[in-house]
């Protein structure tokens, strides 16, 4: 971990690799898949198990690969300008989703991924392309991730912002912007809550609470090992919480 006082000094990018998170990443993965098996398996292969809709996988996966998100970048983006932090985050993400992207059109081209809900217009629009928050009617969902995806671009170029304001505070901004988040839940809970959001209400909406939790996480890796049992017991009781939510922004919450 870097030493104090060396966070707040621009320098060549800091690889976020962290080995203790790759096993995180791995139960998020795998909940993410056992969730897919239980929604779109009995439709697409014809198998599937009506315990895999359980909440607990559509609560878990995504907020948690959020939250991974948040913690490792609160560490890269100390390691970089923003500039940089931010071309590094762009080459991270928009390439697979590219190719991604021109797999599947041409797969709809060819016939054989045909889903009816996933038209072909706009394959090549800016919008999709870019992934830029335009709302539920504005977003092609050619992979049925892109949600998530529009959600982690818009919080890491947020995160760069944060930089430029000062990295020494942006604990206080993530908390302040998570305050608002929860005030906005608890007093208007039916505002903001598409799950594709516009670039007018993402800033707000409860999705993004993870992320920002993992950012407020960071300050304290290096307390860590004194908390861990007292997270690990807590851990169960917050995702039988979360499944039981009546809404999925609730439940990232």
């Amino acid at each position: 971990m870097d030493r104090e006082g060396e966070d707040d000094q621009p320098g060549p990018v800091v690889s976020p690799r962290i080995t203790n998170i790759q096993v995180l990443r791995l139960l998020a993965a795998v909940g993410v898949v056992l969730h897919h098996l239980g929604h779109y398996g009995p439709v697409i292969l014809k198998v599937g198990r009506d315990w895999l809709k359980f909440p607990l996988f559509v609560g878990f996966p995504v907020p948690l690969f959020f939250v991974v998100s948040g913690f490792v970048l609160a560490r890269a983006v100390r390691g970089a300008s923003p500039g940089r932090y931010l071309i590094a985050r762009a080459l991270r993400l928009y390439p697979g989703y590219w190719i991604a992207l021109a797999g599947t059109v041409a797969l709809m081209r060819a016939g054989v991924f045909t889903e009816a809900h996933r038209a072909l217009r706009g394959a090549s629009s800016f919008g999709s392309l870019s992934l830029w928050p335009r709302g539920s009617e504005g977003v092609m969902t050619f992979l049925g991730i892109e949600w998530s995806l529009v959600c982690e671009i818009f919080l890491s170029g947020a995160l760069g912002a944060l930089a430029w304001v000062g990295r020494r505070r942006m604990p206080e901004l993530a908390a302040a912007w998570l305050g608002i988040i929860v005030a906005k839940v608890i007093y208007r809970p039916q505002i903001f809550t598409d799950m594709l959001p516009h670039a007018s209400t993402i800033a707000l909406s409860g999705y993004n609470a993870p992320f920002l939790l993992g950012l407020l996480a960071y300050p304290l890796r290096e307390r860590g090992q004194g908390l861990r049992w007292l997270v690990m017991a807590a851990i169960p009781a917050l995702m039988a919480y979360a499944a039981t939510r009546p809404t999925l922004e609730l439940s990232f919450l």
